[in-house]
């Protein structure tokens, strides 16, 4: 139904009051169809000024494009075929043409459009939006008018940005026009990590693209400045192989490398010859803050990139606010990094704030190879943490044989008692029913009768875990049975308490010995 002029101003009566309505003039009113939704949706953009809402109503038309889009994806080929082409002839509906049909192809592929429409199905779509979007006269179709073009074109390239790069005319692609942000459309990719659409737009349109200029809005930093303090890596080797300036200065005189998010981008940057010196405003140079960046490195198990910062001068032994050091963060890692850092002087002794060394994190991860580099480099095998437990204590807690025969090797403390008096042998007890580990405990000269803080030997551990075997082995090696703890409980009061008929008859028949004969 096609609205007069005085109808519509009618509507305008129903909905605006008297200011808005004097910002409005006959051509803006006449210029959508869908005029009633316009005046209807007002009220809800009342952060628009009334006069910009009529003339380009975007969210109204992105709303509708994704309808069509949805429910009725010829309708939206059809209009964005328009959109990119802005006039499409009549008789190109019924000829060959290969750009038009080369555009067809690639807008179907693009929109993922289950079944390729014929060429008189998309003329079909256009003829039924006469009068809503389109308008047609004697040879061509085309938009109602230029400012509905560009928002149907601004919507469909959110899903068709290839067939619109490659097809459209760059007047209307806009490629060099900045946002109101101040942003072009190549640094709002790169921003929002739009690596295809970065890729595309400097293949298709690099005489328009400055990889250098600088952004006001951003500090007055560069494209580079942007994806290297995201740590987009991929868009930074990107921009570095299209000759982006390493060592351009922002306001605050900062490079890319002061601001490289990660040890990646650290490593790129570097490579492509990052001037590790470059002083910003407040007087620091990059290498000054990479001790967060080898830090990650270390926990990325990036070595390439923990050589490369250690070669620029990374201090290899200064502590975040943990007090953990770049060995820290690979003690449950990468052994080759641990080489690596322990080549460049890295203190193995040092420890955190919990006073935890490198040596006893890693057996708290089981990284067996890691604690033989740290041991061969003069780790303090008998360190404790502020809960005095040592690395031994620690393997012990974990199970782990293998880890515990090698702190032993290297002369580990085999009573070396925590805060409750607990030794590595009722650790051994209490976790794991790991019969071996306790044997290799014991041959290593464990004093199975050591006492905890409760008066608790390593018997009553394993009499109140249940760990049969391993009751046996301490009764073997000559554990007492005529012994109480602080609670006045003895092993067989335990094992009656925990009604093991197994153990309770283990005791009863035990004669100690002082060694397996």
């Amino acid at each position: 139904m096609r609205l007069s002029l005085k109808e519509r101003w009618d509507i305008c009566h129903s909905y605006l009051n008297e200011v808005d309505m004097k910002a409005l003039e006959d051509e803006t009113i006449v210029m959508y169809s869908f005029f009633p939704k316009l005046c209807s949706s007002y009220s809800s953009f009342e952060n628009i000024a009334v006069e910009s809402f009529f003339k380009a109503p975007y969210e109204i038309i992105e709303d509708e494009i994704h309808n069509f889009k949805i429910k009725s994806q010829i309708s939206f080929m059809a209009l964005a075929v328009l959109a990119i082409k802005q006039t499409i002839s009549n008789i190109s509906f019924s000829i060959d043409s290969r750009e038009y049909d080369k555009l067809y192809q690639d807008v179907f592929h693009e929109s993922a459009v289950l079944q390729y429409p014929s060429k008189n199905l998309l003329k079909s779509s256009l003829v039924a939006f006469i009068g809503s979007y389109v308008k047609k006269d004697k040879d061509d179709f085309m938009f109602s008018n230029e400012t509905l073009q560009n928002m149907v074109l601004r919507c469909i390239a959110n899903t068709l940005i290839e067939s619109v790069i490659q097809h459209c005319k760059t007047d209307k692609i806009l490629i060099d026009i900045a946002n109101n942000e101040g942003c072009k459309p190549f640094v709002y990719a790169c921003e929002n990590y739009c690596t295809p659409v970065a890729k595309y737009l400097l293949h298709h349109c690099a005489k328009w693209i400055h990889v250098d200029e600088k952004y006001p809005i951003r500090n007055n930093g560069s494209v580079l400045h942007i994806v290297s303090a995201r740590g987009y890596v991929n868009l930074v080797i990107l921009l570095l192989k299209h000759k982006a300036d390493v060592n351009l200065q922002d306001e605050h005189m900062c490079t890319p490398l002061h601001l490289a998010k990660n040890s990646a981008v650290v490593e790129a940057l570097l490579h492509y010859n990052a001037n590790i010196n470059a002083v910003n405003k407040l007087g620091r140079s990059p290498n000054k803050r990479w001790f967060n960046t080898l830090h990650e490195a270390c926990r990325n198990e990036r070595l390439s990139a923990v050589q490369i910062l250690l070669d620029n001068q990374a201090n290899v032994n200064e502590a975040n606010k943990h007090g953990w050091t770049a060995l820290f963060s690979c003690a449950r890692g990468c052994r080759a990094i641990v080489d690596v850092l322990l080549q460049h002087d890295a203190n193995v002794n040092i420890c955190d704030e919990d006073k935890v060394s490198p040596l006893v994190l890693a057996c708290k991860e089981e990284n067996t190879n890691v604690v033989g580099e740290l041991l061969r480099s003069k780790a303090n095998v008998n360190y404790c943490d502020k809960d005095k437990c040592s690395s031994l204590l620690v393997a012990c807690k974990t199970g782990n044989v293998e880890l515990a025969s090698l702190l032993l090797r290297y002369s580990a403390d085999i009573n070396l008692a925590d805060t409750d008096m607990i030794t590595p042998l009722h650790a051994a007890c209490m976790n794991n029913n790991n019969t071996k580990l306790v044997l290799t405990l014991i041959e290593s000269n464990a004093n199975v009768n050591a006492a905890d803080k409760t008066g608790q030997t390593p018997l009553f551990k394993s009499i109140f875990n249940e760990y049969t075997a391993i009751v046996d082995i301490l009764l073997r090696y000559g554990a007492f049975i005529d012994i109480y703890d602080k609670s006045g409980l003895s092993p067989v009061a335990v094992a009656n308490r925990k009604g093991n008929k197994t153990v309770i008859r283990a005791l009863k028949q035990h004669r100690p010995i002082n060694k397996i004969v």
